[in-house]
């Protein structure tokens, strides 16, 4: 086959196509619903959490081991914040912890800036429903920032969006898993 012009045009053409297609599927497959679970699920009972309410798994607790060097490292725990809306929709989101509080984030999720005893989603009639801390010690204008919608887009200032995760949900039962 020589290439001419028009050999050339139907060969560019082609590659033009296939690469639409392989593009194409980071966006089809998040529609898809999990039709397999990885190994690190962990199984959550959602039926104590009604709609318009949330509640904060604890996974795992933070703790400080010696290094071999004699000195400690801390490693923070997980949680889990679990949320309905009115419709019984749910929301689920990682978040980082330690000493029982949510490690609260400065500009990434990895930078924290203060810690949250209690966060929560609160569905208050004619407003919104967002989640934020209900109380903390820390300073009223870092409180103010430590807000998201349930979607978990931050409504504060430059603050990350909340981590989402991923989940299977079968009636109460939950599987969740990190993506």
């Amino acid at each position: 086959m020589p290439l001419n012009r028009k050999n050339l045009i139907a060969l560019a053409f082609f590659i033009a196509l296939v690469g639409m297609a392989f593009a194409s599927v980071p966006f089809l497959n998040p529609s898809n619903p999990v039709d397999h679970l990885p190994d690190h699920t962990t199984v959550l009972d959602g039926s104590d959490v009604l709609p318009g309410s949330s509640k904060l798994f604890r996974l795992n607790h933070s703790m400080k081991r010696e290094k071999n060097d004699g000195s400690t490292a801390g490693y923070h725990g997980d949680a889990l914040l679990l949320v309905k809306d009115k419709n019984s929709k749910v929301y689920l989101y990682y978040l980082p912890t330690w000493e029982g509080k949510v490690m609260m984030p400065y500009k990434h999720w990895w930078q924290h800036e203060g810690y949250c005893p209690e966060l929560v989603a609160e569905f208050l009639a004619g407003k919104d429903p967002v989640i934020h801390c209900k109380s903390s010690d820390w300073a009223e204008f870092l409180t103010k920032q430590w807000i998201w919608s349930i979607e978990g887009k931050n409504l504060g200032s430059d603050l990350p969006d909340l981590i989402a995760g991923g989940y299977k949900q079968q009636g109460d039962i939950i599987k969740a898993f990190y993506r």
